[in-house]
């Protein structure tokens, strides 16, 4: 999602100066953001001055807006199918979790605005309704199949494909290969990606008084380059940085296990198409948000792991929706299929 929020560390005050926008003439910065607009300082203390800047708080609002309605539609999906726990990766959910609550305690760590920390809490509410409703609709197919041991697959929705695997207890082996794959792929872009960032000796210096918060990317009017500063100007200018990788990590690492499930039922019945659209809205969005803000080396090193967490799962995000397009075509050209795959994976969950 990614559900990704960009948080503004680099803290090192700078002497007045001016700002060049698209335009050759310069435009000088004040701490009142006077030649900015103004409801975008006053609401966002985000002060845009140039077109890019303009578009870039833009896109930061559509993404804010995308994530806010994600997790809506699954909700109400998961109520009318009532096979959340068969459609929706448990580990999906899991990394979400834990991508949004290190999402919160960078919030928390370097003082966001309220604004900031109610989205990254609102994310949190909307992941426990998810993981709820799965736990809940889990423990009601339990007992069903305890009463009607016999009579389970009338329970089911008709959405497999026909020409889907047998069932055998075999099925179950992916869901153990997708997050095992799911925890490697965390291990080995962590020990890749913090190193090579660690070697870089250059800071990243912003104005004070344009402070950008986890919603928006951060603007970059200048950098200072000194050998002898560190990279990370403070302590927590470096456990927000590791939050970063650890929760666009998460996010990232969510999509795999997810895939190899629809995969494995052979469907996407009790899925929800909005909640990957509104994903893929959303990562985009923030991506270009990013770069509209600066294509600075410095800055971009910065923003890697929150890159990584939103254009990074554009691909996976595009692989799930083409699963959504495939599996109902299949459906379309095989009405009278079976629900051997989805009695299997019943049985597999429970």
């Amino acid at each position: 999602m990614s559900k990704g929020f960009f948080f503004n560390f680099f803290d090192d005050e700078l002497p007045d100066r001016v700002r060049y926008s698209w335009s050759t003439t310069p435009v000088p910065i004040d701490m009142n953001c006077t030649h900015g607009v103004q409801w975008m300082w006053l609401v966002f203390q985000q002060c845009a001055v140039s077109p890019a800047e303009i578009t870039a708080v833009v896109m930061g609002l559509i993404s804010v807006f995308s994530w806010m309605l994600n997790g809506i539609p699954q909700i109400i999906e998961n109520y009318k199918t009532g096979i959340p726990d068969q459609a929706v990766s448990l580990f999906l959910l899991i990394f979400w979790t834990i991508g949004d609550s290190f999402s919160l305690a960078g919030c928390l760590l370097t003082h966001q605005l309220v604004l900031q920390v109610v989205m990254a809490f609102y994310s949190i509410v909307n992941d426990t309704i998810l993981l709820g409703q799965y736990f809940f609709y889990r423990m009601r197919h339990k007992r069903l199949l305890r009463v009607f041991p016999n009579d389970i697959e009338t329970l089911l929705p008709s959405d497999s494909a026909s020409d889907s695997e047998p069932p055998s207890s075999n099925h179950s082996q992916p869901v153990r290969t997708g997050s095992a794959a799911s925890l490697l792929s965390i291990t080995a872009l962590l020990c890749v990606g913090l190193p090579c960032v660690n070697r870089t000796e250059t800071p990243l210096a912003t104005d004070p008084s344009l402070k950008n918060g986890p919603l928006f990317a951060l603007s970059v009017h200048s950098t200072t380059l000194s050998p002898e500063s560190p990279f990370y100007p403070s302590p927590i200018a470096y456990t927000g940085y590791v939050l970063g990788w650890f929760s666009s990590l998460m996010y990232l690492s969510s999509r795999f296990p997810q895939i190899l499930q629809n995969w494995r039922r052979g469907s996407t019945e009790g899925l929800s198409i909005f909640l990957f659209m509104f994903a893929l809205l959303g990562n985009a969005s923030y991506g270009l948000q990013i770069f509209l803000t600066s294509t600075d080396t410095l800055f971009l090193l910065h923003s890697l792991p929150w890159i990584l967490g939103s254009l990074g799962v554009l691909f996976l995000d595009v692989v799930i929706l083409a699963q959504f397009y495939v599996f109902r075509r299949r459906r379309q050209r095989n009405p009278t299929q079976t629900v051997e795959a989805e009695s299997t994976a019943v049985s597999i969950t429970i």
